[in-house]
């Protein structure tokens, strides 16, 4: 897969999760994403992105260019707003927790 680019992940940008510190860095992609792993908040000096957070982010990405790649994905992807949490939990734009079954 190597650096091919995903066509159903998107990055817009990266947040702080600490409640309170409502930092976010819109100059984020998905070619400097990994830059952010243990890179402390201007705001509040917490880590922004861990690396198990990374670690599953990148699990999902690659999950769905190997079905994009068996052409089991629709032919226009589905928008949804999904969050990794550095707790390693992934929620929907709500805080609702999301569960990708694939």
């Amino acid at each position: 897969m190597g650096n091919k680019k995903s066509s159903f992940i998107e990055i817009k940008k990266i947040l702080c999760d600490v409640d309170g510190c409502g930092y976010e860095d819109t100059n984020v992609d998905l070619d400097n994403y990994k830059t952010f792993v243990n890179r402390k908040c201007p705001k509040c000096g917490s880590i922004l992105l861990t690396e198990d957070a990374f670690k599953k982010f990148k699990s999902i990405q690659t999950s769905f260019d190997r079905l994009e790649e068996l052409g089991h994905l629709p032919e226009k992807g589905i928008e949804n707003i999904v969050k990794v949490n550095n707790d390693g939990r992934l929620t929907n734009i709500d805080g609702k927790e999301v569960i990708i079954k694939l």
